[in-house]
């Protein structure tokens, strides 16, 4: 993502096969991923909605779209750019591809 800019990622629920939830069966499955961002906090990677616990807005076509904004460019210690780690589970078990970066 872009430092001070919201950026968008969607979560696409799929079922015990891989394949894709269908649009109502998304919306209505009970799912809740939650999402975390490190480093989080003041100043650094914030969800627009303010909470960092649950992705909750289904996304055009299913599942879920989380916004976020990288309040800052990280760097590290030798000065080369660093990056935030998005964290996404289901049930405390990351999804495939968790943590983000």
């Amino acid at each position: 993502g872009i430092a001070g800019e919201v950026n968008t990622f969607v979560v696409i629920p799929v079922n015990s096969h891989g394949a894709p939830q269908p649009f109502g069966d998304a919306s209505t499955s009970g799912d809740r991923f939650s999402v975390t961002i490190a480093p989080g906090g003041d100043s650094f990677g914030r969800f627009t909605n303010g909470s960092v616990a649950l992705a909750v807005a289904e996304a055009d076509g299913g599942g879920f779209a989380v916004n976020w904004i990288a309040d800052r460019v990280l760097h590290a210690s030798d000065g080369t750019p660093a990056t935030y780690a998005i964290n996404v589970t289901l049930g405390g078990v990351h999804v495939i591809g968790s943590p983000f970066a």
